[in-house]
Order: C-alpha cells, then sequence, then structure tokens
C-alpha cells in the first residue's frame, strides 16, 4: 500500500518527533550525570585542601608547643583564623606561627576556621563542611588527630538511603531515633528548637550499630578506644581513661561542653577549648522517658558492648560507663 505525500509526511514527521524527544531525554541524562560528577569533584577538591589547611595549622602549632613548654596559643573564646579586626580575629595564633605559617588558610567555602585553646589542648573547626544523605549540614572539628562532628547527628536514614524507624515512644530497643526532651522534660523537643540549638537526635544502639551505615560515608560511630583517645589528647591519663565512672581525669569534661547557653549554670560549666561544642541535650531512657535536658548529655560508642560517655552541667570529668541498649542517646561522628 503506497501513502500519499500527506500520510508520508505526517509519519516522517512524528518520527522527527519521536527522535528528538529521545535526543533531549539523552541530553538531560548526560547533564545531570555531568552536574554529579561536577559535584562530587568539588566536594573532593574542598575535602583535600581543607585536610591540607589543617595538616599545616597542626604543623606550625606543633612547632610552637615545643618551643614553648608544650603549651599552645591561648584563645580562649572561639575565634575566626585569619579574619580582619572587628571580626573575631584570632589575633593570639596569628602573631604566634606568624613565623612557620606567615599565610593563614582560609576555607574554600569562604568562611573562616575556628580555634580555640585554653594553651593545653586546642580545637581547629571548619563551618558546613559535612553533608549527610538527608541534606543537613554539620561543622567538622580537628582535635589531635581526629576529625570530629562538631553537633550532633540528625539523620533520618541510614548512608545507605534505608530509612531510620522513627517512634515517640519505646519499650525496646527496635533500631529507633527520636527527638530529644524538651526544657521542662515532659515531651519531645520540637524540631525547630532542635536545629536552632544543634541537639540533634537521639538513637537506640542497634541503629548505630546497623549495617546500613548510620554516619555518612567516610565516617563512623567512634568506639570506646576513639573516645580514650579523644579524652587523652584532651589530657586525661591512660589510666584515668580506662576507669569508669566520673572519677576520671580532671576538666577534660568542660572543655567539650559547649559555653552557650544549652546548660543549667554552673561553677564546672563548658570552656570548649576544644571546640567539641557538646550541648546539653539530655536523653530518652529505655521505655522512650524525657530525661535531663540541660543537665546531662550522653553519646554512644559503637560496638555490642554499648559503651557510652556522659557530661553533666556540674561535673568538670568525663563519664565512662555501658548503657541499655534501649536509651536514645546522642551521636557523634568522626572521620574514618
Amino acid at each position: 500500500m503506497k501513502l500519499d505525500f500527506k500520510e508520508k509526511y505526517l509519519v516522517e514527521r512524528s518520527f522527527t518527533l519521536i527522535e528528538l524527544l529521545v535526543v533531549i531525554a539523552i541530553i538531560g541524562i548526560i547533564s545531570g550525570l555531568i552536574i554529579v560528577t561536577m559535584s562530587g569533584a568539588t566536594t573532593s577538591a574542598n575535602d583535600a585542601r581543607r585536610k591540607n589547611d589543617i595538616s599545616a595549622l597542626k604543623k606550625a602549632l606543633t612547632i610552637y608547643s615545643t618551643l614553648n613548654g608544650l603549651a599552645y596559643p591561648i584563645e580562649s573564646t572561639p575565634c575566626n583564623i585569619g579574619a580582619p579586626s572587628g571580626s573575631s580575629p584570632c589575633s593570639t595564633l596569628a602573631s604566634a606561627i606568624a613565623d612557620n605559617l606567615p599565610t593563614l588558610p582560609l576555607d574554600p567555602s569562604g568562611q573562616y576556621y575556628k580555634y580555640a585553646s585554653d594553651g593545653t589542648t586546642y580545637g581547629i573547626m571548619a563551618d558546613s563542611a559535612l553533608t549527610d544523605i538527608d541534606g543537613n549540614k554539620y561543622g567538622t572539628v580537628t582535635i589531635g588527630n581526629q576529625t570530629w562532628m562538631a553537633e550532633n547527628l540528625m539523620t533520618t536514614r541510614y548512608r545507605d538511603g534505608t530509612p531510620i524507624t522513627y517512634a515517640s515512644t519505646w519499650s525496646a530497643d527496635g533500631g529507633y531515633y527520636g527527638y530529644p526532651p524538651n526544657i521542662g522534660n515532659t515531651a519531645e523537643e520540637t524540631p525547630a528548637n532542635i536545629q536552632s540549638n544543634k541537639l540533634g537526635f537521639v538513637y537506640q544502639l542497634s541503629a548505630v550499630n546497623s549495617s546500613h551505615g548510620l554516619c555518612p560515608s567516610g565516617w563512623h560511630v567512634p568506639s570506646d578506644a576513639e573516645w580514650k583517645t579523644l579524652e587523652m589528647f584532651l589530657g586525661m591519663s591512660e589510666t584515668d581513661a580506662n576507669l569508669t565512672g566520673w572519677t576520671r581525669g580532671t576538666s577534660e569534661g568542660r572543655k567539650l561542653k559547649e559555653a552557650g547557653t544549652t546548660w543549667t549554670d554552673h561553677a564546672n560549666r563548658g570552656t570548649n577549648a576544644s571546640l567539641f561544642t557538646a550541648a546539653g541535650s539530655g536523653r530518652r531512657g529505655p521505655t522512650g522517658s524525657f530525661n535531663n535536658r540541660s543537665t546531662l548529655t550522653y553519646f554512644w560508642a559503637s560496638g555490642a558492648s554499648g559503651w557510652i560517655r556522659a557530661l553533666d552541667y556540674s561535673y568538670a570529668t568525663v563519664y565512662r560507663s555501658t548503657g541499655s541498649a534501649a536509651n536514645g542517646f546522642s551521636v557523634r561522628c568522626l572521620k574514618d
């Protein structure tokens, strides 16, 4: 059967339109892949630059410490490295390491690195340097040879995309996540206040240990031994680090607690000399009860033993023990 001119034109035109749509779709896919690839490359380049910047700062601080009785330049209030006058510059730090690092680095995001020190320890923080699978951004802080999240985890999904089950109440370890208590310890805190106070979510132990991976790619929940490494860099002896309870070390807890408004005030208030910035987020008990907001905060360590760390508004030290797997405690991730 022969097609007349009009029919032939319509058939050829329809094929052309179909082909055009296919080409548009292919271009869209390729463009998306290019954008994702470029974004990943940019992130990797920024991570590499931050690593080099912080390594240079640490080297300069080590040289200074070696020449000055193992002390570090004191900046009791967190300051901005390389910032001009009027923008909270790290003046003491800049002067102290000028011979070894005359040009202070700037974070690739355009923000300033932050520094704080009480003279015996220090922290170097990069703002918004880490993003989880939900798109939440976190500051990171380098303390000694470790790099930690500078705020509590608040993801609703494991790093492979698997949802974490939310629960407002519970009676056992179901691998849940929940919200920390409100100020009155009467109910869950609101998402807005969780975000503004950087309280993060609380997680049960099986979520912490899940093979799906609770922390972002390249990060993990620290082990009990890795918590000890942090504590010993802050001044705790190895003997004390191996103890349990509150009678461990001296003032390491104060160095970890933020110095702001999330804690009940006390003579042992936080100095945040490490820039770890632990908030007084409280905990959820094994039955989902609301406890200890503004007076205590708890962190999980990875592993089946259920090791924990706790900070108290009235103690200068860091508590170490094991906890029930059904508790809802905060999580800080550590860089691999």
